[in-house]
């Protein structure tokens, strides 16, 4: 788990998500992008296949800032009324854009920026 903020404009939402290695893109609960002041709709509808099966969702750009990183990075994320998505962080987007460490003897993940 870990904590980011998420910047639509002049909107912030500071959110813990799961970081997922195994998940293609970065997935939000809509009621995350809505308190971003997004339309959601108005966004690009795509079809997101997992394991817990199929999910509607649509596609919007946003900032995202992980917590004690100082540099912010423009992600397309995807917005979905699915009850089984609340904050995850998948390849697209984030792991592009961080370099991640992993001490799963310590229940630790650190993140830190590429650039």
């Amino acid at each position: 788990m870990l904590q980011v903020t998420l910047v639509n404009g002049t909107k912030r939402h500071q959110i813990v998500c799961l970081v997922d290695s195994g998940a293609d893109e970065c997935l939000f609960h809509a009621s995350v992008g809505r308190s971003l002041g997004l339309d959601l709709q108005s966004g690009r509808y795509k079809k997101f296949d997992g394991i817990a099966g199929s999910i509607e969702a649509y596609v919007h750009p946003i900032e995202l800032q992980v917590q004690d990183v100082p540099e912010r990075v423009m992600i397309d994320a995807g917005f979905t009324e699915s009850d089984g998505v609340h904050a995850i962080l998948g390849q697209a987007g984030f792991f592009e854009n961080f370099k991640i460490c992993f001490e799963r003897y310590r229940w630790r993940i650190e993140a830190s920026s590429r650039f």
